[in-house]
């Protein structure tokens, strides 16, 4: 057997490997948004033949979803908090690769401490950040989830 055939191999199974994995999301993604669209197309229909379409399919289900992130934080919080996490991860590795690589402390308490000062601000941002945004947003949602009178014409979305 030639040294060529391992090598080969070596590459080419992890690469068969990605490629099936690739398509398999592909395929999947492919066939979701192919069912969100027949459901999005039958609450059209029900809309255009005077129907009124369910609010959930599974109106429980969607109530227990409602009240289980009542609590939560809001996503823009825990994105800030998680960008704030790794930089300042970063910032620290930043330290000590610079200060034992070069030598030198001062060069990577410099240029590591910045990222370290820069994730402590996205991690503050992730805290303050929670009223500012949640309030609003908490507002917003119930305007907008608001049940009119009955036999009261539909708001106008668009205005």
């Amino acid at each position: 057997m030639h040294d060529d055939t391992g090598a080969w191999m070596f590459y080419f199974f992890p690469t068969v490997v990605i490629a099936g994995g690739l398509a398999f999301l592909y395929l999947a993604a492919n066939a979701r948004m192919r069912e969100r669209e027949m459901v999005h197309r039958e609450r059209l229909a029900m809309i255009e033949r005077g129907l009124a379409p369910p609010p959930e399919a599974d109106p429980g289900r969607f109530q227990r979803a409602a009240m289980a992130g009542a609590g939560k934080a809001p996503a823009r919080q825990l994105k800030y908090r998680s960008a704030g996490i790794i930089t300042i991860g970063c910032g620290l590795a930043l330290i000590m690769l610079l200060s034992f690589t070069a030598g030198i402390p001062e060069v990577g308490l410099g240029v590591g401490g910045a990222f370290v000062v820069l994730g402590v601000t996205f991690v503050v941002n992730s805290m303050f950040g929670h009223a500012a945004w949640g309030d609003s947003a908490q507002q917003a949602t119930h305007a907008q989830h608001t049940p009119s009178e009955p036999g009261a014409p539909p708001p106008d979305r668009h205005a």
